[in-house]
């Protein structure tokens, strides 16, 4: 927020795995409210993300979450609900619809009017498909879309133009200038295609992802001490965090 002129980051809650909210619900709910309060704290944007590809097979814990969290932060408009965040091989209408109507149905019946963010089918790439049989019952309410520049290139723009000038809001929660695996130096070209085609239909986007892992799409190289952002410099970034950085801002670094 105050360096890298960031105004949205977005909070993953890993529901599957080791310490994933299926095993840890309560360290789970911790660790986003902490984003939560940062983001709060600094006033900007922030996405819960309920990150999964199988959400429809976890219903109840869903409500639940979402319930709970809604009823801290649903009077405050800028958290926004990300309700099914990485669909793989689930199928629109059989699937993932009825069950982002189910919780997007919890959430409204608390009064909250805060923007939701629904995956699309295949990796959130057929937001072509949303669009024609979309969500009709549900007021601000976007699609999610997701790509990564060196893989996916003008035919997945092409699909998010069918699906705006369908009507549909898209929102890319989750990008990366690399290749889909998460390898590969970034590609700066792709990148600027598919950041000048989002100002120019005005689509917010999250690039994936800050911590230090080992793959590419890194913001921060392995071993930097994530708890101290104020002596990052640029030899802590990766190349793909590099570009990310001079996109966001020239300023600083």
């Amino acid at each position: 927020a105050k360096r890298w002129n960031c105004s949205v980051v977005r909070a993953v809650v890993r529901v599957h795995g080791e310490a994933g909210y299926l095993e840890q619900p309560e360290e789970q709910r911790q660790r986003v409210s902490r984003v939560v309060d940062a983001a709060l704290e600094f006033g900007i944007y922030v996405v819960v993300d309920w990150h999964t590809s199988q959400a429809e097979d976890y219903v109840t814990e869903a409500v639940f979450f979402f319930a709970d969290i809604v009823s801290r932060y649903g009077s405050t408009p800028n958290v926004l609900f990300e309700i099914y965040g990485r669909p793989v091989a689930s199928d629109w209408a059989a699937d993932i619809k009825p069950y982002a109507e189910t919780i997007a149905n919890v959430i409204r019946r608390t009064g909250c009017p805060n923007l939701l963010i629904v995956g699309t089918s295949t990796w959130n790439q057929d937001v072509d498909e949303a669009a024609r049989d979309p969500i009709d019952d549900v007021e601000n309410l976007a699609y999610a879309l997701h790509f990564s520049a060196r893989t996916h290139q003008g035919w997945l723009r092409d699909k998010a133009s069918v699906a705006l000038d369908a009507g549909a809001a898209l929102f890319v929660s989750q990008w990366s200038a690399t290749y889909a695996t998460g390898d590969g130096d970034p590609d700066p070209e792709a990148s600027r295609d598919w950041i000048d085609f989002l100002d120019a239909r005005k689509i917010s986007h999250i690039n994936w992802h800050v911590d230090g892992g080992d793959d590419d799409a890194s913001a921060l190289l392995p071993g930097t001490d994530a708890t101290n952002p104020a002596g990052w410099t640029l030899e802590n970034f990766s190349p793909s965090g590099v570009l990310v950085l001079r996109f966001l801002s020239s300023s600083y670094y």
